[in-house]
């Protein structure tokens, strides 16, 4: 139930130390020695607003989601800023639980880290995208702009873009994007994608998708 998502969440985000949390976290791919090591294993920074934004039943395979909007403040900046946290819910299997890796990836902000960076490691995100042609994009080689889509990476639906992941019109990936597909133009979708960096040009390096995972955030 929506109540029962609101008391996990509440006390996943009032939890002060990793031990606390485990009842409310989904399973992570991290280990437990790598989850001490994480945000997870204190005190979160103090949560100014939450709001369940979304609740999503999945009738073929009993599942709901429930997609909450939290607004965390900066101790020492009194900044300010909102991250998209998930619950599932499998009636019968367990009850509502925080989806583990996606709320690191978001509250650590290594989306943004990871655009920051180039590294030759294959990058996997829950994220929100949205697909659009390539003819402005300025992190491009020109000679490209013409034979590629990009996808417009967030990691919130009101944030600012993360950073442009880029496919060729010629992959197979093209499947999926376009009219009446899984990403048509211009409206965002919840997914989870694969993304590496391409520094065959030096003067230009671009992040291009990698694998679309799956559709949503869910395992």
């Amino acid at each position: 139930t929506g109540s029962l998502a609101n008391q996990t969440l509440d006390r996943f985000l009032t939890a002060t130390t990793l031990e606390e949390r485990l009842p409310y976290m989904s399973k992570s791919e991290l280990s437990r020695e790598e989850l001490a090591h994480t945000c997870l294993a204190g005190p979160l920074e103090t949560v100014k607003l939450k709001r369940l934004r979304e609740m999503v039943p999945r009738k073929e395979d009993n599942m709901t989601q429930y997609l909450y909007f939290v607004t965390f403040e900066e101790a020492n900046t009194k900044k300010r800023r909102s991250i998209v946290v998930q619950l599932a819910e499998r009636p019968g299997v367990h009850p509502p639980l925080v989806h583990t890796d996606a709320f690191i990836q978001h509250y650590e902000k290594k989306i943004t880290q990871f655009a920051k960076t180039k590294s030759d490691k294959v990058a996997t995100f829950y994220c929100i995208a949205e697909a659009r042609t390539a003819y402005n994009s300025t992190d491009l080689p020109p000679n490209l702009k013409k034979n590629m889509m990009r996808l417009i990476i967030k990691s919130h639906p009101d944030g600012k873009p993360a950073f442009n992941a880029y496919i060729n019109k010629k992959s197979p990936l093209m499947e999926s994007i376009g009219a009446r597909k899984d990403f048509p133009l211009t409206v965002s979708r919840f997914c989870t994608l694969s993304f590496r960096w391409n520094t065959t040009d030096p003067q230009h390096p671009y992040i291009e998708l990698n694998d679309i995972v799956a559709q949503g955030w869910e395992k």
